[in-house]
């Protein structure tokens, strides 16, 4: 097992590449040799071994659907959030805005809206209003798809269900929605990254038989959350130092229920993340 290298050039756009330190970073390959994928090349004939040759098709085919997937989901969620955010805008102040039982709301406002229409006496609430929720919904529903596409993998899912098992939507109020939203930037981000990791891999070594792990081993799941956490924390605990000196005071006191209940409250339960292999 090869050390992590030193933080890379992440892709281009990559949150990750903001300056944040190195443990938040995009690790590019590592030029240590143990992290290679061994003994990949026939020395007489300069060639791949088939076996090396076989894998690492898989993985450049795999990385590029990784990509793809990523970018739809992309599109997908940009839809939903532009959907959420023109319904928040019409539903502002009123009984039909964002958070618990918004969805059930509007299905009440659209069955008074059929009733009152019947009798003759016009919309009760604003028809754009139940028209954007029903968007919503929509775009939800594709969303869902595009990132059982594109969070596959298990790490990836690991991010997302650090926030909720669901997709953002109307049940969500607009401060929980958005880190909803952020973890999963995160987890199709990882996604852009991997595939941008198993290319330079490839690059570097001629197989990609290894490169799927020493992804995984670079960056963890952990490191994207760790991000997620900070940046949609309240102020002032989103700032870098304020966050360093509460991760050393969990470090330092990882079964003190009180600790790591306070950690969670600011950090959106990351703690567990941060305490895997200290307990």
């Amino acid at each position: 097992m090869g050390t992590p290298g030193a933080p890379g050039t992440a892709p281009a756009g990559s949150p990750m590449s903001k300056a944040m330190g190195s443990p938040y970073q995009y690790n590019a390959p590592s030029d240590d040799p143990a992290s290679g994928p061994g003994m990949a090349v026939n020395p007489k004939t300069g060639m791949l071994d088939p076996t090396h040759s076989q894998l690492t098709k898989q993985a450049m085919e795999r990385a590029a659907k990784a990509g793809d997937s990523a970018n739809d989901a992309e599109m997908q969620l940009g839809h939903l959030t532009q959907a959420l955010t023109r319904y928040d805008e019409l539903a502002k102040g009123g009984m039909l805005q964002a958070g618990a039982y918004a969805p059930q709301r509007v299905e009440m406002a659209k069955t008074l809206n059929g009733i009152s229409n019947a009798l003759g006496m016009g919309d009760i609430t604003n028809p754009e209003l139940i028209g954007s929720a029903e968007e919503a919904g929509k775009v939800t529903t594709r969303l869902g798809f595009a990132l059982s596409r594109t969070l596959g993998a298990r790490e990836a899912q690991q991010i997302v269900q650090q926030s909720i098992a669901a997709n953002p939507g109307l049940a969500n109020t607009p401060e929980g929605r958005r880190y909803i939203i952020a973890t999963m930037e995160a987890g199709i981000q990882r996604q852009r990254e991997y595939q941008h990791f198993v290319n330079d891999y490839q690059k570097k070594w001629r197989s990609a038989a290894n490169a799927e792990d020493e992804f995984n081993k670079q960056n963890p799941p952990e490191k994207y959350i760790a991000r997620v956490a900070i940046d949609t924390a309240q102020p002032p605990y989103n700032d870098r130092d304020t966050f360093s000196k509460a991760l050393k005071h969990l470090m330092d006191n990882p079964k003190d229920p009180a600790v790591v209940a306070t950690f969670n409250k600011i950090y959106h339960n990351s703690a567990q993340f941060f305490l895997r292999g200290v307990q």
